[in-house]
């Protein structure tokens, strides 16, 4: 993450996300605040990216994460 004055377009926010969350497997209130002034985006915006995608967690999720799929697309393609 950047450390000037500017803001990271808005348009790199899921690669910063990726990157935590590959580090620490979770992203903290921390992480999110500090986020927050680099994007010049409030907390909750984020929050919002978060919890939209099933892939990023508030809490360690641990080493391996198993994704079961059991939508209809799935169950007529085998």
């Amino acid at each position: 993450m950047l450390t000037s004055n500017r803001t990271i377009p808005r348009t790199e926010l899921l690669n910063v996300l990726w990157d935590i969350q590959r580090k620490k497997r979770y992203i903290s209130p921390e992480d999110i605040a500090k986020i927050s002034l680099e994007f010049g985006m409030s907390k909750t915006e984020i929050e919002g990216v978060i919890s939209f995608y099933h892939f990023f967690h508030f809490k360690d999720s641990g080493k391996f994460t198993i994704y079961l799929n059991n939508s209809i697309i799935s169950e007529y393609s085998g």
